[in-house]
């Protein structure tokens, strides 16, 4: 169940990207400068519309208006750097190794009376 809930997702994801690359495409952008929460609620909007069309015509019409809306979610530019250092995770704290201990004689072994 989880396997098929993975591949949905990313199928989902997958299909925001693409209509993201189509979108940026089409407004002479790049794919990053759009807004990818903002593609992810057109394609959710007009998903349920696209899929009951039936005429290629009126899908071709309907997916370029869904373009057209997807381009208008551009991000703003930045005018100057961070006022703030990225912050870089440490290397974090080290475990301490298993001892190992010398060969086992044969009393120790649990069943041993």
């Amino acid at each position: 169940m989880a396997e098929k809930e993975l591949l949905l997702a990313i199928a989902g994801y997958n299909l925001v990207r693409s209509v993201q690359m189509a979108a940026a495409r089409k407004a002479n952008l790049e794919p990053r400068r759009l807004s990818f929460s903002r593609v992810q609620a057109v394609v959710m909007t007009a998903l349920p519309r696209l899929a009951t069309i039936t005429d290629a015509a009126e899908w071709e019409a309907e997916y370029q208006r869904v373009l057209r809306w997807a381009g208008q979610g551009k991000l703003p530019n930045r005018t100057r750097r961070r006022s703030y250092p990225r912050a870089v995770w440490g290397k974090g704290a080290t475990f301490p190794k298993h001892k190992c201990k010398g060969p086992s004689s044969p009393n120790d072994e649990k069943g041993a009376k």
